[in-house]
Parts: C-alpha cells; structure tokens; sequence
C-alpha cells in the first residue's frame, strides 16, 4: 500500500534517497505519474518528484507537520521522529499527539495525490529547433526543488535560495572535462592585427552547437545569458560584419572524436538566414537581432544520445590596439585546464603581457608561466562570467 510505504519513510532520519530503495508501490505510482516504467525512474527523481508533491500540499499545518515528520529542511541534523515532534508540538503549541494525526492526515492526502493524479504522456518530447529530448515541465520543477531545498539547507540561503540556480546558466548541456586553449598569433591583416585561436576539448551531449556573434560589451553579456549558445564570440566595435562572419565560418572547424573506433568527423559552421535569427532571438530581452549573428553546426544523430568527445577550433581576427583580449565560459563547465600562449603575438618583444583568471575563490589568482605560455590546472567547475584576461602594454626602454 502506498499509504503504508510513506508512513514508514518518516521513521528514522525521515525522507532520505537511499531509503526509496524499498518503495515499490510508490515508486510505481510516481513512474505513473511521469509516464516512464518503474525500473527507469532513477532515485534522484523518485525523491525530487516526492518534494515536489509535499511542496504542493500547502503551508498549513498539516503540511507543516509532514514536512517536519520527513525532516525536510532539517537534513543536516535530522534527530529522531519523536523529538521532531517534540520540537513541533512546541513551535506550534499543540500536543505531540496532535502532531502526529496531523501527520496522518497529510499523508493520506499525499497518497490520494500520488494514487489519482492524471497520468502524463510519453516521458519526453522534442523540440522541433534542435530535435533533443526534454524534460517535462513536472519532473524539471521536482528536480529544481530538491535542489533549491539541498543547496539551502547546506548554505543558509535563507528566502534566496531559489536564486541559486541561476548562478548554473540557462544551458542544462555543460561542457564536461573541458580543456581550453587560447593562443594570440599573427595574422594575415598586418602587424595592426592578431588572431586569437581559441581550442576547446570538451565532453558534452548536443545536438546543434551555436556561436553568437557581436561587436557589443553589453550583447555579448546577453548572448550568453540567454542560454541559446555554447559559445559567443565579440568582434572589434567597427567591425565589418559580413566580412568577420565569413572569415569566421572559415576559420571555425567542429570535429567528433570516436574514441571507440579511432576516428574522427569534421563538421563546418553555416550562418543561420535574417528570418532564423530573429525567431530564435524573439524573446531575448534588450537585444536588437540586427547587430548580431548566428552560427551553427548539427551534430549527426548517432553522436546525440550520449556524451561525445568534441572539439571546437575557432579563429578571429582582433586589432592589436585594444590592448587586451579575454577567454569567458559561456556557461556552466567542468574545466580541467585552461592554457594561454601568447610566444607568437606579433611584434612579440614590444609588448608586456599580464594574464589575469577571474574564475572565483577556488582558483589560483595568476598562472604558471613556461615561457610566455600559461597553464591553469583548474580541475573544477566555472560558470558563466569566469575566464581570462590578457593585457599587453609597450615595454618601456630605461635609459
């Protein structure tokens, strides 16, 4: 019986993962719920999808009174059921016996919702832009809440601890053991010009890899806010754009390593039409889609449904008087290393270099330097808005 199962949960430490493990029937009516068989619920989501349900029954005191049964919230130092409802029965001023049929009451409300609820479609849609599977929008939200829950109950976030995840971006495809390389070499334009090559090599489950493109501070923030793209480029502010995009598409190289078989694919970026542009940046907020543009490439199917080793290679050519260039990730990311060279930027010996990471607390605040390459052995995850800074002044000759 399912009432039966969730009146045990309370027993002990309360409502904790490894104790789903013996469920059934709740596991089975929440599979329901979802649309998914039994045996491919995974626990993470029978337990977010169980908060999710307590969330929804209210902030009466019937609620209140479960919650507390299961320690939710108090996961830290859960003590026993009894002295919960000791410490209850004093916040509210009620009897533990009060408590406990509260608790009662609560629980077979839960259950009737579990047991009767309507039952939803196939476990996951598409989306017809990029042909990726998606969450539904219940099992997503009961993913969020256990989430918000855990980090405030580790952090004391207090009323903000919806806001946390946020800091994690829009792009729910990070890049996995992701090592990056920026390199500032000469280019073909001059010695008024350099190229800024950047490498990644990444991890990742994708099926269309995008590249904003924008000549703005201020778009370039919100490019990458937006959650549409993988990466976002930034030109020189009087950029020719239809110049820049096309040596960009020349210059970028998307390639599919096949560890399996030893092999590897090529792919090449093509520039999304005017009307495209603008219906994927239809509700991006404070952008005019006119001083932007859109590159992509479409990963095959095959390399879809788990993640690949990927690696992108993108070149751009920068005006050596702005005196300085940056590397930023364009969302959340687990970076093994971070590297930059900058042994082959034009007129090399003119120029002092300063290399500074802004990439939070965890990290050293400068690299180390072989030469004039730096590496960065990060081994942890970033988000958006960490990266590098490289800045080069006139060496200055002292008489």
């Amino acid at each position: 019986m399912i009432l039966t199962e969730l009146q045990q949960l309370r027993k002990g430490s309360g409502l904790t993962a490894w104790k789903l493990q013996t469920v059934t029937e709740v596991r089975k009516a929440v599979a329901r719920q979802l649309g998914v068989q039994p045996t491919g619920l995974a626990m993470g989501q029978l337990h977010a999808y169980l908060l999710y349900e307590i969330n929804e029954l209210g902030d009466g005191n019937r609620a209140k009174a479960l919650r507390n049964a299961y320690a939710i919230g108090q996961e830290h130092r859960p003590g026993s059921l009894t002295t919960r409802r000791a410490d209850f029965s004093l916040q509210i001023d009620r009897h533990a016996d009060t408590i406990k049929a509260y608790e009662n009451q609560a629980l077979k409300q839960l259950a009737h919702r579990l047991a009767t609820n309507s039952v939803l479609p196939a476990p996951l849609t598409m989306q017809s832009s990029d042909a990726m599977p998606v969450r539904h929008s219940r099992l997503e939200k009961t993913l969020q809440k256990s989430v918000i829950e855990g980090l405030g109950g580790l952090y004391e976030l207090g009323s903000h601890a919806p806001e946390a995840l946020r800091i994690f971006g829009r792009n729910d495809h990070p890049y996995l053991d992701a090592n990056v390389e920026c390199v500032l070499l000469p280019s073909a334009r001059g010695e008024d010009w350099y190229t800024l090559r950047l490498r990644y090599i990444f991890q990742s489950t994708k099926a269309i890899f995008r590249i904003g493109v924008t000549s703005s501070v201020q778009d370039c923030g919100i490019l990458m806010a937006s959650g549409l793209f993988e990466e976002v480029t930034k030109l020189n502010e009087d950029a020719d754009f239809d110049r820049e995009v096309a040596t960009l598409i020349s210059n970028c190289r998307f390639v599919i390593h096949d560890l399996e078989l030893g092999e590897q694919q090529a792919l090449w970026f093509t520039e999304l039409d005017p009307p495209m542009r603008r219906e994927l940046l239809k509700d991006v907020w404070q952008l005019d889609t006119d001083t932007c543009r859109v590159i992509e490439v479409h990963i095959p199917e095959g390399h879809r449904a788990k993640p690949a080793l990927f690696e992108l290679q993108e070149r751009c050519e920068l005006r050596v008087d702005e005196h300085y260039a940056f590397w930023e990730a364009p969302g959340l990311m687990y970076l093994n290393t971070l590297t930059v060279d900058v042994s082959q930027f034009p007129a090399h010996e003119k120029w002092r270099f300063f290399i500074k990471p802004f990439l939070g607390t965890t990290f050293p605040d400068s690299l180390e330097a072989n030469g004039d390459r730096f590496t960065l052995p990060a081994s942890s995850w970033i988000t958006a808005g960490h990266g590098v800074a490289i800045i080069w002044q006139e060496t200055v000759e002292r008489i």
